[in-house]
């Protein structure tokens, strides 16, 4: 009788737990609503709290399929520790337009927001934002876009290897920074095609933990689509380890790249086109210093190309190469 006794409550507690855990977030009704960070204050009961312009996220938040949550003003969200946005695919929205800059960081010092996890079907467009001190931003067969934007400072998980990653479908990066992030600043996966756009932007000092990759990582894009590298930025801190601008096709996946007048400097090596089926451009960089790696065939070079002679074709054109000798 005791032993059942104790079952029973064990397993009343294990209900209990799991109800609390399922009510640990919020989701706005799915209905067709467009709100902003306001309307969540009024409906959530508590899951998201305001004082003046800072709002607090004390669980996750999901934007439901054919739900827009918008952000027009230039306010400051603090998400607590491992809580999450969500936006839920088919429809779902995620609109930031800022007059200046919307901050989106974590509430506790020390720690991190859980993955911002944009899902199949969703639509973010991003403009004036900033995000910080989270595991990553997780892109799924979606129409993401940010721009004039912050990403830094983010953790990785193994979910997500870069601050931004992409799992299939279009990203789209213009004149944004990513600035200290834990992993690679940008990446996406082998078997999955991911079509990149990244214009103008600002990579400094991403890879922290110094480990074999590049600032920009990226695997194969959408069939008969063309990843796009242009006019960037990509300034390493003396990581041994740490790559430059690496695209790579491991799978053997038909996919092509354009990298074009980019400066690229102080990194492990500066390009890399890793795989077979690769075709491409590189023309117009500036690659200077990335000579981190002495020894070429293990990763020290300005460009490196590796695959087959037969299913690789790369244009390399107009690039100035220079690394500094003996301090001078």
């Amino acid at each position: 009788m005791k032993q059942l006794l104790l079952n029973s409550l064990c397993a009343l507690a294990a209900i209990i737990f799991c109800s609390v855990n399922l009510q640990a977030q919020y989701a706005t009704p799915g209905t067709g609503v467009k709100w902003d960070f306001n309307d969540l204050v009024t409906y959530s009961s508590g899951a998201v709290t305001q004082a003046g312009n800072v709002f607090t996220v004390h669980q996750t938040i999901t934007v439901s399929a054919g739900d827009t949550l918008a952000v027009s003003s230039d306010i400051t969200v603090k998400l607590t520790p491992d809580k999450q946005l969500i936006i839920n695919g088919s429809g779902a929205t995620f609109l930031i337009d800022a007059p200046n800059q919307a901050v989106f960081t974590v509430s506790e010092s020390g720690a991190y927001y859980d993955v911002i996890e944009v899902a199949g079907g969703s639509v973010v467009h991003w403009n004036n934002a900033l995000f910080e001190y989270g595991k990553g931003i997780r892109v799924i067969e979606s129409d993401f876009v940010i721009k004039n934007s912050i990403v830094q400072n983010m953790e990785w998980t193994n979910n997500t290897s870069g601050a931004i990653s992409g799992t299939s479908g279009a990203i789209i990066i213009e004149n944004c920074q990513f600035l200290n992030n834990q992993r690679s600043a940008v990446s996406s996966g082998a078997n999955m095609g991911t079509t990149f756009v990244i214009l103008n932007s600002y990579f400094y000092n991403n890879t922290l933990d110094n480990s074999n990759r590049p600032q920009i990582n990226i695997g194969p894009c959408q069939a008969g689509e063309t990843t796009k590298i242009i006019g960037n930025k990509v300034i390493g801190v003396d990581k041994t380890m740490v790559g430059g601008i690496g695209c790579s096709s491991l799978l053997g996946i038909a996919t092509a790249y354009i990298v074009d007048n980019n400066e690229i400097r102080n990194n492990r090596y500066g390009v890399t086109f890793t795989g077979n089926g690769i075709s491409g451009w590189i023309r117009g960089n500036q690659i200077i210093d990335n000579d981190l790696e002495v020894n070429p065939m293990n990763g020290g070079s300005g460009i490196n190309i590796t695959g087959s002679a037969t299913s690789t074709h790369v244009v390399i054109s107009d690039n100035y190469m220079s690394v500094e000798i003996c301090g001078e």
